[in-house]
């Protein structure tokens, strides 16, 4: 059975991560049956990430990607053009959310595709105290048991 792999990054997040998340990322499709990966759209971390993902799906075209966003009104403005023409070629998938500030729509979607992950790929600072969304979702995520493989370490 297909398995899911979430990924979930501080917003800032250095380049060199790429050949990181690379590996992490192509080591599941290979030796754990992840085909489905779901990646947010909040910062560098996501945008390495997908990166990644386009360029393993070359290789590997099986693979799902899953780009979320937090509110299914985001997907068009106004006039009917679309605010995410960019992630056309994937899969853009929203959980919804109504009535929620953005900020605590971010942590309650990233709880959504932590229950539905069996994988984390993250970069986070689990020293601090200070608590991030990305920190937040790791540690749901460890709650519910997922693998996580943090990048940070």
């Amino acid at each position: 059975m297909d398995k899911t792999c979430a990924f979930f990054g501080h917003h800032i997040a250095p380049s060199f991560l790429e050949d990181r998340i690379y590996e992490a990322a192509e080591n599941l499709i290979l030796n754990c049956e992840v085909k489905n990966f779901y990646v947010n759209r909040h910062g560098n971390f996501d945008e390495i990430s997908l990166q990644v993902l386009r360029r393993l799906r070359e290789k590997y075209p099986e693979i799902q990607i899953c780009v979320v966003v937090e509110n299914p009104h985001y997907k068009r403005d106004e006039y009917g053009n679309s605010r995410i023409a960019c992630y056309d070629d994937y899969e853009v998938v929203s959980f919804v959310l109504d009535n929620l500030y953005f900020k605590a729509s971010i942590d309650e979607t990233n709880k959504k595709i932590a229950e539905i992950c069996n994988y984390v790929i993250c970069w986070v600072d689990m020293s601090t105290k200070l608590h991030s969304g990305a920190q937040r979702a790791v540690c749901f995520a460890k709650k519910l048991n997922k693998k996580i493989i943090n990048l940070w370490q």
